[in-house]
């Protein structure tokens, strides 16, 4: 699960989570660039294949111009 805090736009600030699959070589986008303010909690999700290796990689992008702080929280990251 996520939630943005992203009073800018997206050309700017943003958030985003991509799965590589480790044996495989292949990244799968499963949050695209999202800014958003006030949406609350959102989820996102991939597919996992089993005896695969996986990185998940979370990112909040803020351009650090004042005025406009963005942050991302993430929370409840399970495989299943």
């Amino acid at each position: 699960m996520y939630n943005v805090t992203c009073p800018d736009t997206v050309t700017y600030n943003w958030a985003t989570a991509t799965l590589k699959d480790n044996t495989t070589g292949t990244t799968t986008t499963v949050l695209a660039k999202t800014c958003t303010q006030g949406a609350g909690w959102k989820q996102a999700s991939g597919s996992l294949t089993a005896g695969h290796g996986y990185t998940l990689t979370l990112t909040s992008k803020d351009d650090n111009y004042a005025g406009d702080a963005t942050y991302t929280y993430y929370d409840d990251v399970t495989v299943s």
